[in-house]
């Protein structure tokens, strides 16, 4: 499996990252009255970047870079211009001060955006990794 990161997006693929957030902001503020009652964690709205390492057996972890969104302590959502098939994966979110805090992840959502070439993927968090 081979997944694009940011830096290897093209202008193109940059903009269309861009509108594919907004989108995903306002839909999300259309629907969170309904759900925010039944979520476990509040969820804040974050854009940045995170490292999503995926586990291969025998092999390097595939890694990449991808734009996240709505972060809350239980998980986060991000998008990627490829399908992702694996279930299981290492979320990094970077902070501040430089440093990377690892996250185990389940993903328990993906979509593909509507007229967009990207993937939306809700994942919850399951505990620190520690490397």
């Amino acid at each position: 499996m081979n997944v694009k990161s940011i830096a290897e997006y093209s202008a193109t693929e940059q903009r269309a990252a861009e509108r594919v957030l907004d989108t995903l902001d306002q839909l999300e503020l259309r629907m969170d009255a309904h759900f925010a009652r039944q979520r476990q964690h509040q969820r804040a709205q974050f854009r940045g970047r995170a490292t999503i390492r995926i586990p291969a057996p025998g092999a390097e972890p595939i890694s990449f870079e991808v734009y996240s969104r709505s972060l809350s302590q239980g998980g986060l959502s991000f998008i990627c211009p490829q399908e992702i098939h694996a279930e299981r994966l290492l979320v990094g979110l970077h902070l501040p001060n430089g440093e990377c805090r690892w996250f185990h992840g389940v993903i328990m959502r993906s979509r593909e955006v509507t007229d967009e070439e990207f993937w939306e993927y809700g994942v919850a968090f399951h505990g620190r990794a520690e490397f």
